[in-house]
């Protein structure tokens, strides 16, 4: 896991991805110096703040022409490039295809996927939740192996030295899955365990970061079946959201786990029940 420093000046940079985002500015966020950050955070990510801002925002970009209807030239202008060419080109540059072909051959694959599902969406109101977060990088299975891992291992922990015991089987658990594995690389996908607990608990002993689940109107799914199907089950409700004409915040997607991470983790339950969470736009 990254250090909280690291975490911390990462989420904002997911947080404020389309907006001027300069080595000084973020080395504030972290607290060092701009050189000695610099240095660290390739140290910590092997990759420089430049190079993985460039990468996540054309990410973005491919997510957007996969999910959503914009033009291109718009969803270019979106994530700094300022002309159709020069767009094109660093886009072809990491996916070695044009984003309009990019665009084509991910509808074609949504509508192989959609016709597998006929789910029922609510939209309901939820309130921020506070939460314990454990990052991981890599394939999705094995991260969020590690995530959880550290997570009730924590929480463990923290039960000895407080006397205080959360129970992953009575409380919100969570999973932020930043990416997509068809266009992220595996090595870099992104996964947080997230497990809610209260304002008054004090976690500071531990190398642990906290982030708040924001509150507002979301669009829920519940599924049940395989954690495997998820990708394809994640395809369907963007589709259904673009058909019904709802803008997303700029929030990741958001899973939430009713089966105990803790027997989980012992053994995998045949049909997990899971509830997939977009928040919207207000």
């Amino acid at each position: 896991m990254y250090s909280k420093e690291i975490i911390k000046v990462i989420e904002y940079i997911e947080t404020n991805l389309f907006e001027e985002l300069e080595l000084e500015q973020l080395s504030v966020v972290a607290g060092y110096s701009k050189y000695h950050f610099a240095r660290l955070f390739k140290e910590a990510t092997g990759e420089s703040i430049i190079s993985m801002i460039k990468r996540l925002r054309l990410e973005k970009s491919a997510k957007d022409l996969f999910h959503l209807n914009t033009p291109v030239t718009e969803i270019g202008l979106n994530v700094g490039y300022w002309t159709p060419s020069s767009y094109n080109k660093a886009f072809k540059q990491k996916f070695k295809q044009s984003p309009s072909l990019f665009r084509e051959t991910s509808k074609q694959t949504f509508h192989t996927i959609a016709r597998k599902y006929d789910l029922s969406v609510e939209i309901i109101e939820r309130k921020p939740q506070r939460t314990l977060s454990y990052r991981a990088i890599g394939d999705y299975k094995e991260s969020s192996y590690v995530a959880w891992n550290a997570l009730i291992n924590i929480l463990d922990t923290f039960q000895k030295e407080s006397n205080e015991f959360i129970s992953t089987k009575h409380t919100n658990c969570y999973g932020l899955a930043f990416d997509i594995p068809t266009i992220t690389d595996e090595n870099l996908l992104r996964y947080e365990g997230c497990v809610e607990v209260s304002d008054e608990l004090d976690f500071t002993m531990f190398e642990i970061y906290h982030r708040e689940i924001p509150g507002g109107t979301y669009a829920k799914v519940t599924f049940q079946g395989d954690y495997d199907d998820i990708y394809d089950v994640w395809v369907w409700f963007y589709g259904w959201v673009q058909k019904n004409q709802y803008k997303l915040a700029n929030f990741p997607p958001l899973e939430c786990y009713l089966d105990d991470p803790r027997e989980v983790m012992k053994e995998l339950p045949p049909q997990p029940t899971t509830e997939l969470l977009l928040l919207l736009e207000p």
